[in-house]
């Protein structure tokens, strides 16, 4: 899904599939920073990966020069039954199943129509086993608003406008949490920003990475 980021710093980004690394955040993140050799990071994430954004910064904030939140939601609120429903979705019916009931109606905008065929196509690609991973890490994560409150780095929020969740509403909230964060709001768009508007979400990163350069 970073396919029209990773340009920025050619040879310097990394870009797991984070579904392969295990079951919970922590785990995602600590792989992340086991693979990553650079001693400042420019962390960035949609959705579940902007939670392993956050939880990189709660464990390495020394290395963190600056975050970008995409779609992301710091406070967790559980929802069990609905992380029972999608496991056995997957489990039981298969991934194009849980795609059509889970993630498809993310992309409600008529113009995300290209946006929605190239995440479907993703989600295709992932095992069962790892998209479980995914279902997992995402309703076991710990609440983060703290993270957000006590970093020292700059925190950048990015949300579409008319993203159904976090929503906008959210992202206001958080931005609001740390006197370090800024608001990103993209225009005609809804949650996954990098897919149905990468040259938007693109420019954002670069100006991060580009201020983070000269700190």
């Amino acid at each position: 899904m970073w396919e029209s980021q990773r340009a920025l710093l050619p040879e310097r980004t990394y870009a797991p599939d984070l579904y392969k690394l295990g079951d919970n955040l922590q785990q995602w993140a600590e792989q992340c920073l086991k693979h990553v050799p650079a001693k400042r990071l420019v962390v960035v994430g949609c959705s579940v990966g902007g939670s392993c954004a956050l939880e990189i910064l709660r464990l390495a904030p020394e290395r963190v020069a600056a975050s970008v939140l995409i779609g992301t939601k710091a406070r967790h609120d559980p929802e069990p039954e609905s992380a029972t429903e999608a496991l056995k979705t997957i489990e039981t019916q298969g991934v194009a199943a849980a795609w059509e009931r889970f993630w498809e109606p993310l992309f409600e905008l008529p113009n995300h129509t290209a946006a929605r065929e190239r995440c479907r196509a993703i989600a295709m690609e992932q095992s069962p086993k790892d998209l479980m991973n995914g279902v997992a890490a995402f309703h076991t994560r710990a609440s983060r608003e703290d993270v957000v409150e006590t970093s020292t780095s700059p925190i950048h929020v990015v949300s579409g406008a008319l993203d159904a969740f976090p929503g906008l509403a959210y992202a206001r909230r958080l931005t609001a949490l740390a006197p370090s964060a800024q608001l990103h709001v993209i225009d005609e768009c809804g949650h996954y920003t990098p897919l149905a508007k990468p040259s938007e979400t693109t420019s954002i990163i670069a100006d991060v990475v580009s201020r983070a350069s000269a700190s």
